[in-house]
């Protein structure tokens, strides 16, 4: 569900390694609630109804852009075609930045099927709980999914 196979450029990497760094200090400095309000107002979440927060602590976020961030993590680029098992990606509609990943993903990971989810963004979970559920359940010609074959 909308996930990277890493950034291949070292130096976008860094970049992102930066950025999260800084978001990371600014959770530390202003506090949970000033950067969840910053982080939901991003467009990439702007469908998505507002997550549960129970449980979430400032270090532990802080913690989680430093270490799991998409600049902390390697490229998987080149072990797709590795993966021989059949999988289902999924990304929101209006999700540009992931939808523009699925022709080179498909090219790159001969195993993959990829589906589009109408009214949904970067948190596919979150918008449509129904189609996941769907796909989970190996429904893919649910009505709430789309396919993205090219």
């Amino acid at each position: 569900l909308g996930a990277h196979p890493g950034l291949q450029d070292e130096g976008a990497r860094a970049t992102r390694r930066h950025a999260d760094a800084e978001r990371a200090r600014r959770l530390e400095g202003e506090g949970l609630e000033a950067f969840l309000a910053a982080w939901d107002a991003q467009p990439l979440f702007e469908r998505r109804p507002t997550p549960p927060r129970e449980g979430l602590e400032a270090a532990g976020l802080a913690r989680a852009l430093r270490v799991l961030g998409l600049g902390a993590m390697p490229s998987r680029w080149g072990d797709l075609a590795q993966i021989a098992v059949p999988t289902d990606y999924a990304v929101g509609a209006e999700d540009l930045k992931f939808r523009g990943l699925l022709p080179r993903l498909r090219n790159a990971w001969p195993a993959v099927e990829t589906h589009v989810v109408p009214v949904a963004d970067h948190d596919v979970v979150g918008c449509a709980p129904g189609a996941v559920a769907a796909l989970l359940r190996g429904e893919p010609g649910h009505a709430s999914l789309a396919d993205a074959s090219p």
